[in-house]
């Protein structure tokens, strides 16, 4: 009987000291997922004429859905500071309406893995969190389904791999969340991409920009 408590004790020391080294420790690794909701800014476009080019406002940009999931690492430097790095799929896109010809429009969806690596601070004794910082973007494919009519006439096309966006993008993200006690956390975070170089013949972004909010569901593993 003597071994078999002094075998429980062990055990149960054990237990408790792994319990709080997983506690103490600074690094996290969790899973994430989530819807996007993206556009893209307005592009400048010209109509060249006789005389001098024009601006046209008639093309507008509207947002569509997408999702993201992947992986995230995270080292807190103090219970307050810390700095999360992650690896995405995420599908974003946009629409673009015309009233140039009525009831058109092409509806681009963008296909990236994203690695933002991202500043992070946690409010004393909350849950609550802000962050920010950059994320780099590599273009994986798109996909391009567009409509309208002329009169009675419609059609429609789709296509894919056209290459419309660069194939590397910088986008600043800020964002805020809220993380419960058992791992489970709620995120919010706006992306706003700036001009990178571009090939002239792609439209992002030589001559638009991708934004969007991004919701999300994670989850702290250990």
């Amino acid at each position: 009987m003597k071994t078999k408590r002094m075998i429980l004790l062990a055990a149960c020391a054990i237990a408790l000291g792994l319990t709080h080294a997983q506690a103490q420790s600074p690094f996290s690794f969790g899973v994430k997922a989530g819807v996007n909701f993206s556009t893209i800014s307005r592009p400048n476009l010209i109509i060249h004429g006789p005389g001098d080019g024009l601006e046209t406002d008639q093309f507008k940009m509207k947002f569509i859905p997408g999702y993201h999931l992947g992986l995230y690492g995270r080292y807190n430097f103090s219970p307050a500071v810390g700095v999360q790095a992650e690896v995405l799929y995420s599908m974003a896109g946009y629409k673009v309406t015309t009233t140039l010809l009525n009831g058109t429009y092409i509806r681009t969806q963008l296909h990236y893995l994203n690695v933002p690596v991202l500043f992070r601070y946690t409010m004393p004794s909350s849950g609550f969190y802000a962050e920010l910082g950059p994320q780099f973007g590599y273009f994986l494919k798109d996909n391009i389904v567009g409509t309208g009519h002329i009169g009675t006439v419609r059609g429609g096309f789709s296509d894919s791999g056209e290459g419309q966006a660069a194939s590397l993008s910088l986008e600043g993200v800020v964002g805020v969340g809220y993380k419960l006690d058992n791992g489970v956390g709620f995120a919010l975070r706006y992306q706003h991409e700036f001009k990178t170089s571009s090939n002239v013949n792609r439209l992002i972004p030589d001559k638009a920009q991708k934004r969007g909010i991004q919701l999300s569901v994670t989850y702290d593993l250990f």
